[in-house]
């Protein structure tokens, strides 16, 4: 009986303390999350290198602190998705190049064929990502992404965020609710579709329980950016 109370008593006290710090546990249980954080980290790190940008030169530039910075970079802490959108927006990163594999093929294709599971995929808080055709040739004048949307508030989506190019989204499934600065929300059901000025600040949010399913493909005008190569995806604020 001793030892059945001690087993119970220790049983307790590891519930509450996954209770007390309920990211911790499931930080260490989930290895698959871990490893994407990780490789995610690094390419951030990889990304801030290349631009001779020290932590804390970077810390200027997303608002986030460099030790938060440090620890995202080093797999000690998860991003959430509007921490995310932050670093995007002031290191210039696009989703597609924080989640396509280091090993991608150069981006030099005129044909870009990607097989189902082949692109690359990401889940962050409140969304989870697939990139096709990361190795076309035109991705710097339109990259697809495919969102499966579970945000069901603007804090979980990250709040209204707007950056270049012209947006394009259609509902593949669920309903999705369109939120722009200064409009009403709107709310697109499957087989409908959007198409919008990027900069106006905007977010996805799933309405009722299920996912929201969508294709979104963010254009630039060549002609506007004098064909030089930009990242569609460097999301900027209003």
């Amino acid at each position: 009986m001793a030892a059945i109370k001690k087993a119970t008593k220790n049983a307790g006290k590891a519930r509450k303390k996954e209770q007390d710090n309920p990211g911790r546990s499931v930080w260490r249980r989930d290895s698959e999350a871990q490893q994407i954080s990780g490789e995610m980290g690094a390419r951030i790190r990889r990304f801030r290198e290349q631009e001779k940008l020290s932590l804390n030169a970077a810390s200027d530039l997303t608002g986030i602190p460099a030790a938060t910075l440090s620890r995202i970079e080093t797999n000690k802490m998860s991003p959430t998705f509007p921490v995310l959108l932050k670093i995007m927006a002031g290191l210039k990163i696009s989703l597609t190049d924080l989640i396509s594999p280091d090993n991608a093929q150069k981006r030099d294709n005129i044909i870009s064929v990607t097989m189902p599971g082949e692109a690359p995929s990401n889940s962050i808080q409140g969304y989870t990502h697939w990139a096709p055709n990361t190795d076309s040739a035109f991705a710097h004048l339109a990259q697809p992404l495919i969102f499966e949307v579970s945000a069901k508030n603007l804090d979980d989506a990250g709040g209204l965020k707007g950056h270049e190019g012209v947006e394009f989204c259609y509902v593949l499934g669920g309903i999705l609710t369109l939120h722009f600065e200064g409009q009403d929300p709107v709310d697109i059901p499957e087989g409908g579709s959007a198409m919008f000025a990027g900069k106006i600040p905007h977010s996805y949010i799933a309405k009722g329980r299920k996912k929201a399913k969508v294709l979104n493909i963010v254009m630039m005008d060549p002609v506007v950016n004098n064909g030089k190569p930009k990242k569609p995806f460097g999301v900027r604020t209003g």
